[in-house]
């Protein structure tokens, strides 16, 4: 199994699967990132404070916390047919934002496209992760990853514009609109697990539900996850990385329009280049993550992100320029480790690996939330360096529990 795994990296229709679901990331994730750039807009539109609207961004985080049940829901019931509720679910949510324009539908729209983002990207890599071997899933991980950042890139400067041309809500139905046609091209192409459509093999997936995947109950398989020091180790690492991330990034565009009064253009532009950042990262997990080994390169870019929040810390009060390179740093090397994470939770346990998946993406959102939730309390009462400085702080006990808590080489064919 593992030697015909081995052929089909990134080669023929696999790759051009890769790349199909990464497009769509692009979509949806322009979507998720152009929320906390204009938030101070999105605001002043609904009519409430930063901190209620921070509020809806930590429920819309909180989603998350049922991950696990994302994940279980997907290894009973198949993986396509939840990729494509997921995707109908996204743009129904978005569409109801530009329809019904107030908070009580932002409130409640929001979080249930995040849900829908969840079941998504848990089926999409439970899906793939099947079809290519641990050794080349850093490699996947950093092209789906990098549509993340090219959402963030692309997206925020694009929803800037449109915003300020034609109306807050108008980014979120042609998000909608997007995911709607992406949904009929994907059910039209995927096969279902077992079976083979335009030279795309599900039968490895099917042969892995058939003979390796645990029988049993979603709590047996959730107790399996809860069990494994090792599994919960990576949980933590990627919710500490997620929380300290989400610290410096909710509130970054309150600091651009306050402190050196840039308006909505400029705020995704800079918002592009913050982008570009989480591309980078996404890069460098493309060439070194597999090349390290999974655990030394969480480590690698926990360091560097502790540098680049010390950087921003100490100047981003004073100078534009230098506070916004100590960010660039920070959201780069952040986004490597994270990365790193998600794909070390690919093969932490194989025989349930949508559950594993699907509970790290609620680790994931448990630092969300409580970034997104307190930063902009945080920011409101003491300014923007005291979020630095917290984020900075929780990417710090990230890297202890790498260094002294998770066990070098646990993963298969895991580097020391």
């Amino acid at each position: 199994m593992e030697k015909n795994n081995k052929k089909r990296v990134f080669t023929g229709t696999v790759a051009m699967l890769v790349i199909l679901f990464g497009l769509l990331r692009i979509a949806i994730f322009t979507g998720y990132h152009m929320v906390t750039p204009f938030l101070p807009e999105i605001a002043r539109n609904l009519d409430t404070t930063i901190v209620v609207i921070g509020l809806a961004i930590s429920i819309r985080s909180a989603m998350g916390f049922l991950g696990p049940v994302w994940g279980g829901i997907i290894d009973l019931f198949g993986k396509k047919n939840s990729l494509l509720i997921a995707l109908l679910t996204f743009a129904a949510s978005y569409a109801a934002i530009y329809f019904f324009p107030s908070f009580p539908c932002f409130v409640v729209a929001l979080p249930i496209s995040y849900a829908a983002t969840l079941t998504f990207d848990s089926a999409m890599y439970s899906y793939l992760s099947e079809m290519i071997p641990y050794e080349g899933r850093g490699r996947m991980t950093a092209v789906l990853e990098a549509a993340y950042a090219l959402g963030f890139m692309i997206g925020s400067p694009v929803a800037g514009v449109l915003m300020e041309n034609f109306g807050w809500a108008v980014p979120f139905v042609l998000m909608a609109g997007i995911a709607v046609v992406f949904a009929i091209a994907l059910g039209f192409i995927l096969p279902k697990e077992g079976e083979k459509r335009f030279g795309i093999d599900a039968t490895v997936s099917h042969e892995m539900q058939e003979n390796k995947a645990e029988k049993g109950s979603y709590f047996h398989r959730l107790a399996l996850v809860l069990k494994d020091k090792n599994a919960l180790a990576a949980l933590l690492t990627g919710s500490l990385l997620m929380g300290g991330n989400w610290f410096c990034q909710t509130m970054y565009g309150g600091w651009l329009e306050d402190n050196f009064d840039q308006g909505l253009s400029e705020i995704g532009f800079i918002s592009a280049a913050f982008g570009l950042a989480v591309f980078v990262g996404s890069l460098l997990c493309l060439t070194l993550t597999d090349k390290l080994g999974k655990t030394k390169a969480m480590k690698l870019g926990a360091i560097v992100t502790i540098c680049g929040g010390v950087i921003a810390a100490f100047t981003n009060q004073k100078s534009l320029i230098i506070g916004s390179i100590g960010l660039f740093l920070y959201f780069a090397f952040v986004e490597f480790a994270t990365e790193a994470c998600i794909s070390l939770c690919t093969d932490v346990r194989a025989e349930i690996r949508g559950t594993v998946i699907g509970s790290s993406f609620g680790a994931l959102a448990i630092g969300s939330t409580i970034g997104t939730g307190v930063s902009p309390v945080l920011y409101t009462k003491f300014g923007y360096t005291p979020c630095i400085i917290v984020g900075t702080v929780i990417v710090a006990i990230a890297l202890l529990v790498i260094a002294k808590v998770l066990t070098p080489g646990f993963a298969n064919k895991e580097k020391n």
